[in-house]
C-alpha cells in the first residue's frame, strides 16, 4: 500500500511538472512558429520586390525591342516568317489557330458587355478558358519543333543584336534580369 501511496504521489508531482514542460514547449514552438511566420513574411517581400523590379525590367526592354523591330524592316519581315511558321506547324498538328484566336477575341468582346446573366458570362468563360487552353497546347506542340526553335532562336538572336546596337543600356537590363530571376527562383526554392 505504501508503494502504491509513494507512486500516486510521485504522479500528482509530476503532473504539474508536466504541464510547466508542456506550457514552456508551447511557449518555445510558438516563438519558433512566430520567427518562421516572420522570416516568410521577409521572403514575401523581398519576392514582391523582385517581381517588381523583374517587371520593371521587362517593361524597359519591351520598350526598346519595340522601337527596334518598328525601325528595322528586314526584323519586321523575320518576325511575321516566324509567326507564319508557328501557325502552319500548329495548322500541321491537327489545330486551328486562326478560328481560335478569332473566337477568343469574340470572347473577350461578349465578357466586357455589361448586363451579362450570370450563367451566359459562366458559360463564356468556358469557352474562352477551354479556347485558350487549346491554343496553348497548340503553341507548346509547334514550339516541340526543332523548324520553330530554330527561327524563334533566329529571330530572338537578331533582334538582342539589334537592340544592343540601338540601345546600350540593352546588355545591362539583360544582365539585371537574368539576376533579378534568379533572386527571385532562389527565394522562391527556399520557402519550399
Amino acid at each position: 500500500m505504501k508503494s502504491m501511496c509513494k507512486l500516486d504521489q510521485a504522479w500528482r508531482f509530476s503532473l504539474p511538472r508536466l504541464g510547466f514542460i508542456l506550457a514552456m514547449a508551447g511557449v518555445l514552438l510558438s516563438g519558433t512558429s512566430a520567427a518562421y511566420a516572420q522570416a516568410d513574411q521577409e521572403r514575401m517581400k523581398s519576392m514582391l520586390q523582385a517581381r517588381q523590379h523583374l517587371h520593371q525590367i521587362e517593361q524597359k526592354l519591351t520598350k526598346i525591342q519595340k522601337a527596334t523591330i518598328s525601325s528595322h524592316p528586314e526584323l519586321r519581315k523575320q518576325e511575321d516568317k516566324f509567326k507564319s511558321l508557328l501557325m502552319s506547324t500548329m495548322r500541321d498538328k491537327g489545330f486551328k489557330p486562326q478560328e481560335d484566336m478569332k473566337r477568343l477575341g469574340e470572347l473577350r468582346q461578349k465578357l466586357r458587355a455589361r448586363g451579362l446573366e450570370p450563367k451566359e458570362r459562366n458559360q463564356l468563360i468556358a469557352e474562352f478558358q477551354q479556347k485558350s487552353s487549346r491554343l496553348q497546347q497548340a503553341q507548346q506542340e509547334a514550339f516541340s519543333d526543332k523548324k520553330v526553335q530554330q527561327a524563334q532562336q533566329d529571330l530572338q538572336d537578331a533582334v538582342v543584336a539589334a537592340m544592343k546596337k540601338k540601345d546600350p543600356d540593352t546588355s545591362k537590363l539583360l544582365k539585371e534580369m537574368d539576376e533579378t530571376q534568379k533572386k527571385l527562383d532562389q527565394l522562391q526554392s527556399s520557402g519550399d
